[in-house]
């Protein structure tokens, strides 16, 4: 799933990081890396919002959100972060267990 028009100017990264990738301040090779992942963190922000938005009111967990896309811990709950800055998600007020039995915030769509 790619970002739409309206969610790439929305996800753009200077809404959320001043105009700069993420990046490991002081190093160059992680500056010019984030600016290449770029897009990819776009597109990865539009499949999350979309599996949140597909939940409707039952949202989602960052383990369910990993589960559900196939996407590693740190990806997952970084594109979810993303959103959570842009106010496209915000927490349900509830929490579900993990498979490890621990509890986790449930996010919606705005």
């Amino acid at each position: 799933m790619k970002p739409t028009p309206d969610q790439q100017q929305l996800f753009e990264t200077g809404k959320l990081y001043g105009g700069t990738a993420p990046h490991e301040a002081g190093s160059e090779t992680s500056r010019t890396a984030a600016i290449m992942a770029e897009p990819s963190r776009q597109t990865k922000m539009a499949k999350v919002l979309g599996f949140i938005k597909e939940r409707g009111a039952y949202g989602a967990t960052d383990s369910e959100i990993e589960v559900g896309l196939g996407m590693l811990h740190q990806t997952a709950s970084a594109r979810r972060r993303d959103l959570e800055l842009l106010e496209e998600i915000v927490f349900a007020g509830r929490h579900r267990l993990t498979a490890s039995k621990r509890p986790a915030k449930v996010w919606v769509a705005k």
